[in-house]
């Protein structure tokens, strides 16, 4: 609880100015958005929306082009249907496009190089900055906190993309593991071997949460239980990059004995949707993210 505190107050905001993000600000403004109305929600949304659409007709050249083939311009989007006359953005248009859909107001050494997971089979990279991941941040610490989890407690991480593992080994990510206590468990390596040292772990290090795949949690209740290993009782459990079945949530609740709160995000964006302690559906984080249904 002290180290909590201690991580909270001090270490966090440390190092958020060292890093010149400020998610922290963020984050204390979506404390505040999140019980504004719809209507309240939607026409901040909206305006966000707009805001982006002017700046990337202004300085990005690819989306600049986009709307001169349209013989449009910002100004012409005035409602969802107007919007929609935008073309899909795909991997393929990103990747022949890469050059020109940078903002001119950047340079590609100054921002922070990221790549999606590749579920579909292909990977894709692409680049952020700073600023951006303060506010993907802020809405990270925001959903986690639904969940129950803050700056600083113990969490357990049952993850797999090679991605991820990939940066594991990095330094700076292990700093970052060990400050913010962080235990992060494999799930491409869950041999049943594996999983009897996973135990072992959570046992003894005693995660407030643990997040992960749908499919490694389901699997890795199902050891657990099948092997009577009891203890491993966090205060809940993230699922997240898979959909979450019924009757996956319902095995990982009664072995974890503790909430599921599934999540829905994409490594572009991050957390695009997570369910409350309600648990009747899943709040889109509005402020953040436009979702469309097609």
């Amino acid at each position: 609880m002290l180290y909590s505190t201690f991580a909270k107050y001090v270490i966090y905001p440390i190092l958020q100015i060292c890093s010149g993000r400020d998610t922290l600000r963020h984050f204390k403004e979506l404390e505040k958005t999140q019980w504004l109305s719809v209507g309240e929600i939607k026409k901040m949304q909206w305006n966000k929306l707009k805001n982006l659409l002017e700046y990337a007709y202004a300085n990005v050249p690819y989306y600049h082009r986009i709307f001169k083939t349209l013989n449009m311009t910002p100004k012409d989007i005035t409602t969802p249907d107007d919007f929609r006359k935008l073309p899909l953005l795909d991997k393929e248009e990103i990747k022949n496009n890469i050059s020109c859909i940078v903002s001119s107001n950047y340079r590609t050494k100054d921002l922070i190089p990221n790549s999606t997971g590749g579920s579909t089979g292909v990977n894709l990279n692409f680049f952020s900055d700073g600023k951006n991941s303060g506010r993907v941040g802020a809405i990270v610490l925001r959903n986690d906190n639904w969940a129950g989890l803050e700056i600083g407690d113990k969490k357990a991480v049952l993850w797999g993309s090679p991605f991820d593992i990939s940066l594991q080994g990095d330094l700076k990510n292990k700093i970052n593991a060990r400050l913010f206590r962080t235990l992060f468990l494999s799930s491409y390596h869950l041999s049943e071997e594996n999983m009897f040292v996973y135990a072992k772990k959570l046992l003894r290090y005693k995660p407030k949460v643990i997040r992960g795949y749908p499919s490694p949690l389901c699997r890795f209740a199902k050891f657990l239980e099948e092997n009577g290993i009891e203890g491993i009782n966090p205060k809940s459990l993230i699922s997240s990059a898979e959909v979450l079945h019924d009757y996956q949530r319902e095995l990982i609740e009664s072995v974890f004995q503790c909430r599921v709160f599934n999540r829905y995000g994409c490594r572009e964006f991050s957390t695009i949707a997570q369910e409350c302690s309600e648990h009747s559906g899943m709040h889109i984080n509005a402020e953040h993210v436009y979702v469309e249904c097609l």
